[in-house]
C-alpha cells in the first residue's frame, strides 16, 4: 500500500470513505449480534398534567390557524406540482400528455389525502 503523502486528494477521499463504511458495518454487526439492534428501551414522554394522550395540546385559536396554515401550503404545494408539471412538458415533449396525466393524477391524489387528514387533524385542547 502507498503512502498517504503518494496519495492523491480524490484516492485518499476514497480511502477515509471505505474506512468510515467498514466502521460503521462493524459496528452495525456487534449491535445486531448481541441483541442490541432491537432491543430500544425508549420511554414515552410523560403526558402533561390532566391530560389523557401524550404529547401536547394546542388553544383551539391557534390549532385553526395552524390548519389554516397547512391547507394554504397544501394549495402553494399543489399550484408548485403543476407548474412543474407544465413546465416538463414544455421542455420534454416525449410520452406527453400520458406523463403529464400520470403526474397530475398522482398530485391530485396526494393534495386530497393531505387535506382531508389537515381538516381531520385535532390536536388536544389544552385545559383553561
Amino acid at each position: 500500500m502507498r503512502d498517504l503523502q503518494d496519495m492523491s486528494i480524490g484516492q485518499r477521499v476514497i480511502v477515509t470513505a471505505i474506512i468510515v463504511i467498514v466502521i460503521l458495518l462493524l459496528l452495525a454487526a456487534f449491535g445486531y449480534l448481541t441483541g442490541r439492534w432491537d432491543d430500544a428501551n425508549a420511554e414515552p414522554l410523560p403526558s402533561p398534567p390532566g391530560q389523557t394522550q401524550p404529547g401536547f395540546c394546542i388553544d383551539e385559536i391557534t390549532r385553526e390557524r395552524a390548519r389554516d396554515i397547512l391547507l394554504a401550503g397544501l394549495d402553494e404545494s399543489f399550484k408548485d406540482q403543476v407548474k412543474s408539471l407544465m413546465s416538463v412538458w414544455l421542455r420534454d415533449e416525449r410520452g406527453q400528455p400520458g406523463r403529464a396525466s400520470v403526474g397530475l393524477h398522482n398530485a391530485a391524489r396526494a393534495f386530497d389525502h393531505a387535506r382531508k387528514a389537515a381538516l381531520e387533524w385535532s390536536p388536544p385542547l389544552c385545559p383553561p
